[in-house]
């Protein structure tokens, strides 16, 4: 099965990454979505649990939701799958400076 096209093109000020031409985050932004998308989920899950807790990110090759769950001091083991090695690669370098590595 072929890969979708990726496309990293210039947005204002920050760069926006595109999956078979659908956005799927523009840096001048994209910090909300994750923020929103992580943090509730994981609070919940941390008050809860009263301890460490693994969690499964799913399509996140990009690793912006990554970088926000990394910020809980109870994450014993974070799991990223991406279907796409080219998302997962793009994660691990160009996308490095925004998923703070």
């Amino acid at each position: 099965m072929p890969a979708d096209k990726l496309e990293i093109r210039p947005s204002g000020e920050g760069t926006s990454f595109y999956i078979g031409g659908s956005l799927q985050f523009d840096t001048n932004d994209e910090h909300i979505y994750h923020e929103s998308l992580v943090v509730p989920a994981a609070s919940i899950l941390a008050r809860r649990v009263k301890g460490p807790f693994e969690a499964l990110i799913m399509g996140g090759g990009d690793g912006l939701a990554l970088r926000e769950l990394i910020r809980f001091p109870y994450l014993k083991r974070a799991v990223l799958v991406d279907y796409d090695p080219g998302v997962l690669e793009l994660g691990k370098t160009v996308f490095r400076a925004f998923n703070n590595g």
